[in-house]
């Protein structure tokens, strides 16, 4: 089926299976991302406000450390032929 052009029900498919199979968080909702993740990962960090400080620290140290945070050129060869490859991704 890879030789045919994605379609619709390829993206609903796609959407299926990263909702069973990802988590997602997103810097700029950081507290509703950490949310996610103590909901998903079964933590429970509501109890202990040091922990959850103490992992709201690690998870900045690790994005900046990992260089996550750094700017895209939107610009850049390499982000549009990534663009043009990824049309169909959310």
């Amino acid at each position: 089926e890879m030789d045919q052009p994605l379609d619709w029900h390829h993206l609903e498919l796609a959407k299926e299976v990263l909702g069973r199979k990802c988590i997602v968080g997103f810097s700029d909702q950081f507290q509703e991302s950490l949310r996610r993740f103590e909901k998903y990962f079964g933590w429970d960090l509501k109890h202990d406000p040091a922990a959850r400080l103490e992992c709201e620290k690690n998870i900045i140290k690790i994005t900046k450390d990992t260089g996550l945070e750094a700017a895209i050129d939107m610009h850049d060869t390499i982000h549009e032929l990534f663009q043009a490859k990824n049309a169909y991704d959310l």
